[in-house]
């Protein structure tokens, strides 16, 4: 009995060093995913098709339960949804539409310019401020496990949010670092890709002046023309 306890306590032991030693392992490839998604970003030239790229690849390579991102709309205005994406894949969503400027949590992350993680929250909201109920309500309606906000040039763009992970584990602050410098890479993608479009449109509306303009004076030549 005594040599199949010791031989029970090592194996256990042993057991429990290779699932954490997978885990760990898991968890850099994961982190050099998002490096690459990090690098990766501008490359694409469509606001639409970046955002979606980025929830996607965000579900995938962190295995959560879904991503989603909200960007401002106007000055001090709301905070849209743009992108969602679940796992497994499903069209339907219910995800809030938009989330008010003025609310605790679009708030806090303007002033505080850090990840809020709802577990967190939980375990020290007493020593919050008083509207840590408010905040944890909008994290429950986004069904958030972590926001992250993003910023560019200091103004507030919006924020990612992902859902709990599959796997169960809790973010760590490695997690949380390699994901302020992904949002931070979005912000310039997202600003590049916005650029681009816009440079796309003007472009297009001076070839579009500029063929009214032939026709104009086309039209002009024929009736000068008609009137010979």
């Amino acid at each position: 009995y005594a040599l199949l306890a010791t031989a029970a306590h090592y194996a256990n032991r042993y057991f429990q060093q290779k699932a954490e030693d997978r885990l760990m392992a898991e968890e850099h490839k994961a982190h050099e995913a998002l490096r690459f998604i990090s690098q990766d970003m501008m490359r694409f030239l469509r606001e639409k098709t970046l955002l979606r790229q980025i929830a996607r690849r965000l579900v995938s390579t962190l295995h959560i339960s879904h991503a989603a991102i909200y960007l401002a709309e106007g000055e001090n205005g709301h905070y849209r949804r743009k992108t969602t994406w679940y796992h497994p894949p499903r069209k339907d969503t219910d995800l809030p539409e938009v989330l008010p400027a003025d609310s605790t949590l679009a708030k806090d992350l303007v002033t505080v310019r850090i990840p809020r993680v709802k577990e967190e929250l939980k375990l020290h909201q007493q020593a919050l401020s008083g509207n840590w109920r408010e905040m944890t309500r909008n994290l429950d309606a986004l069904q958030a496990s972590v926001v992250i906000p993003t910023f560019h040039q200091r103004r507030f763009l919006g924020f990612l949010v992902l859902g709990e992970k599959r796997s169960a584990r809790i973010w760590t602050q490695d997690d949380l670092n390699l994901l302020m410098v992904l949002a931070n890479q979005a912000s310039l993608a997202i600003e590049n890709a916005r650029f681009h479009e816009a440079e796309e449109k003007r472009q297009a509306q001076i070839a579009e002046t500029a063929k009214l303009t032939s026709l104009g004076v086309m039209a002009s030549s024929i009736g000068h023309q008609f009137n010979n």
